[in-house]
């Protein structure tokens, strides 16, 4: 997992999809103008545009964990908190789908990580994650994010 500010994109250069994606994402932060399609960058990386209202702590939190891919987390508008713990320590609720390259489960996060606008959170495959939670424990908030997919096997 790892946690950082959109502008220290440059300290991830040596991971060439990675840092193709990050430097994406903060081009289009510093633009202001948030994409409305989603972007493949290559067979290995893409970039998909995602908006929703969030929800409260507690409502629904269901984690998701990927065997293929690494997610980045990119907080274009709002403030949203994630959950983040070992899928291995997590019950299944729906088996694992290869062509989605997702399972969904249940159970207890390690980490809560509220990202705030041009902040990103990379979760590796293993690291489950639960997204859409508000930011602000009293109200659900609109949220505007990029989420950037980074395939790890062949």
């Amino acid at each position: 997992m790892i946690i950082d500010d959109i502008t220290n994109y440059q300290r991830y250069q040596e991971l060439d999809d990675l840092a193709r994606a990050l430097e994406i994402m903060y081009d289009i932060y510093q633009s202001k103008n948030f994409p409305t399609d989603n972007q493949e960058l290559s067979a290995r990386s893409k970039i998909n545009s995602v908006s929703f209202m969030s929800r409260l702590p507690g409502e629904d939190e269901q984690f998701e964990n990927h065997r293929q891919w690494l997610d980045i987390h990119f907080i274009f508008n709002g403030s949203e908190e994630i959950l983040v713990g070992s899928a291995s320590q997590m019950e299944v609720q729906q088996a694992y789908d290869q062509s989605q390259d997702i399972e969904f489960l249940r159970g207890t996060e390690t980490v809560k990580v509220t990202l705030e606008a041009g902040q990103f959170l990379i979760c590796y495959p293993g690291e489950a994650h639960c997204v859409g939670v508000s930011g602000n424990p009293e109200q659900a908030v609109p949220i505007s994010k990029l989420v950037g997919k980074i395939k790890m096997t062949d």
